[in-house]
């Protein structure tokens, strides 16, 4: 600061130079009213330069960011962008579409973080021009997806209140930009539970972690107090939600190293496993004769990695127990994803694999559907900037329902696939991601 309280009084000493020669030619302007002029603008320089000392920072220090200069303040500005590339090839009788080509703005999205009045109390938010995911209108209207608090107590202790990602598949809660495909896969689109409103409780600590949530329920995103359940159909919320996941690290630095599913070529040998549950039930507003649903699911997940190797599996489980006057229907569907990839240098080949099993009591056209997707990413700047070039290949019909309440399709268009009543179904996959 002491630099820059310099250079202001040295242009303000150049500038009453100026203006003491200017005016000595000018008889009608005593040496009183020089000396005055100066003097303004020297305490005009010294004013400013207080400003910069007792003032807002700001810059980039891998976010942009402007912060109060005791640090109690912060505010992180960022986002990021996806665009793609679809070229969906398909076997359908009941279409003459059996090529389709296209481009999509898969996400656009804004996040602001940061904390207030201490580091403790952090802050995050983040809202996006709304896309093809499952729980967007695809309208591009700016949409809420983020916003809650969290606070500090401690010793790996704290509480957070909003709305946010319930603790529950790996796969969704490592962020959109740290994915290892172009989309996330399809055990994830029909088990996800999504975003919902509520609490919960967190512990991190060196080797183990725990998140804690009671909420509305699966896929309860931006909805108001009172919607429930009807008609056996998830339209908002549930009548409650509770749900946990805990994860322990067996090997490794540290547990943000599992916060994104590349391995870096120089990167230590690390390995972590999770587990994670959730039951919730319908709201009992429904009127008389609607369907009451209880689900509960289950999921166990392991991830390693070493010097460039990256792998990933998991399982899921989810229990439907539909009651209505006169009819008790149970299900129990399961879901497995193996994912496997090697990096050197800034490529990254990988593959993955899904399977989706359901009840046979659902009567669905296909019991099981199988997915396998191959690609490579190029690593331009890190996650960054990144590109990625994939394929989906689908043997079976796509036709397939999600699982959790509310979470609509097992599939969406944002990962390339196309409804179809005949076998066969290819996707070709592009996506330049930009973080800024």
């Amino acid at each position: 600061m002491t630099n820059s309280k310099t250079l202001f009084l040295l242009a303000g000493a150049a500038l009453s130079m100026g203006a003491s020669a200017a005016l000595a030619d000018n008889t009608s302007v005593s040496r009183d009213e020089v000396r005055a002029i100066v003097s303004e603008m020297m305490q005009d320089a010294e004013t400013r330069s207080s400003l910069l000392q007792g003032g807002v920072t700001g810059g980039h220090d891998g976010k942009f960011f402007l912060a109060s200069s005791n640090g109690d303040f912060r505010l992180n500005v960022g986002g990021f962008t996806q665009f793609r590339y679809f070229a969906n090839f398909r076997d359908d009788n009941s279409t003459d579409n059996e090529f389709e080509p296209g481009f999509q703005m898969a996400r656009v999205r804004l996040e602001f973080s940061g904390h207030v009045v201490n580091p403790n109390l952090k802050f995050f938010i983040s809202s996006e021009f709304s896309d093809s995911d499952n729980d967007s209108n695809s309208t591009g209207n700016f949409e809420l997806k983020d916003a809650y608090v969290d606070y500090s107590f401690g010793q790996g202790w704290g509480v957070w209140a909003g709305q946010g990602k319930l603790p529950f598949l790996k796969e969704e809660l490592i962020s959109d930009t740290k994915q290892m495909a172009v989309e996330r896969g399809f055990v994830n689109g029909a088990f996800t539970l999504g975003r919902s409103q509520g609490v919960g409780i967190s512990y991190v600590g060196e080797a183990w972690s725990m998140h804690t949530m009671f909420s509305d329920g699966p896929n309860a995103l931006n909805t108001d107090f009172g919607n429930g359940m009807q008609n056996g159909t998830n339209t908002a919320e549930s009548d409650y939600s509770l749900g946990a996941r805990f994860e322990f690290k067996f090997a490794g630095k540290d547990l943000s190293e599992f916060k994104e599913f590349t391995s870096k070529p120089d990167s230590d040998f690390a390995a972590l496993l999770g587990i994670a549950a959730n039951h919730s039930a319908s709201a009992d507003t429904a009127a008389a004769g609607d369907t009451d649903t209880q689900y509960s699911t289950l999921t166990a997940d392991f991830t390693l990695k070493t010097a460039g190797l990256s792998f990933y599996v998991a399982g899921v489980v989810g229990l439907t127990d539909q009651r209505a006057a006169g009819a008790d229907t149970d299900f129990t569907d399961y879901g497995i994803v193996a994912q496997i990839a090697y990096r050197f240098g800034q490529w990254e080949p990988f593959a993955r694999y899904d399977g989706l099993f359901y009840d046979s009591d659902r009567a669905l056209t296909e019991d099981t559907q199988n997915f396998i997707t191959i690609g490579v990413n190029d690593y331009l700047a890190g996650q960054a900037a990144k590109l990625t070039l994939d394929a989906v290949f689908v043997g079976d019909d796509v036709t397939l329902t999600g699982v959790a309440p509310g979470a609509g399709s097992g599939f969406s268009q944002s990962q390339g696939l196309l409804p179809s009543a005949d076998d066969g179904q290819i996707a070709i996959r592009a996506q330049f991601q930009l973080m800024f």
